[in-house]
């Protein structure tokens, strides 16, 4: 969801970028040298337990909307905005990834079945809502002149519901297509030993049995550490 900001400055365009790789490139210290995503939290929907069952990332600038996945180049509106996104943490939808045929060039079938559970739905609204709520309290209501996206054609949750298809993207986290386990079905087991092929381990997050609760760099990193140990200690075992 994207709103004008009057108290924001940056803006998605491509000589504002090329600004910033200048800045960065000369004095150092920029806003292009750090993560962008900088401010981020983790919140409970009415429906959450003991944890957060969102992720809100904030992007300061405006993001392109809808259909972002779109193989086009998107026209991204060059007004100072600030781009709020709610983000399922535990989706329940699960995708496949399958091979196409016995030919190993050829691309895997991926179908990433997103939105196929009515409650990621539901809580992706939840989270919509919540976003309107907040840029409409009296704290920050009065920097917002405009709410870009969705906007005002979409009022209410029905019709929120009706276009969230076309809004909703990936953040690029997914895990499972070579989980980790010691039953049947698992690929890899608790040593990240591929089962049934000697010597080849896996050690990414496609290994993770379901994904983390939150951004998936950080258990990645542990898991390829945890591997390296895994075959330090199997080359001390064998002495080779």
């Amino acid at each position: 969801m994207t709103y004008c900001m009057t108290s924001a400055r940056n803006r998605g365009t491509t000589p504002y970028f090329a600004g910033g790789v200048l800045k960065e490139a000369i004095r150092g210290d920029s806003w292009m040298g750090r993560t962008v995503l900088e401010v981020l939290g983790f919140v409970r929907s009415p429906h959450a337990g003991d944890v957060p069952d969102l992720q809100i990332h904030v992007l300061p600038w405006s993001y392109p909307f809808p259909n972002q996945d779109a193989p086009i180049r998107h026209k991204v509106d060059k007004r100072s905005a600030l781009t709020i996104m709610p983000t399922l943490i535990y989706p329940k939808s699960r995708g496949t990834l399958r091979l196409a045929s016995a030919d190993p060039s050829a691309a895997p079938v991926i179908d990433p079945a997103y939105l196929t559970e009515s409650d990621d739905t539901r809580l992706l609204l939840e989270g919509m809502e919540l976003t309107r709520a907040v840029m409409a309290s009296r704290i920050i209501a009065d920097q917002v002149s405009l709410e870009l996206s969705p906007g005002s054609d979409y009022p209410d949750r029905a019709a929120l519901a009706a276009e969230l298809p076309n809004r909703a993207t990936s953040v690029y986290h997914a895990v499972g297509t070579c989980r980790m386990g010691t039953d049947e079905q698992a690929v890899v087991d608790p040593d990240l030993r591929v089962r049934g092929i000697d010597g080849l381990r896996v050690a990414d997050a496609s290994i993770m049995p379901s994904i983390t609760g939150g951004n998936t760099n950080a258990p990645a990193m542990m898991i390829g550490e945890h591997c390296a140990s895994l075959i330090g200690a199997s080359l001390m075992t064998t002495g080779s």
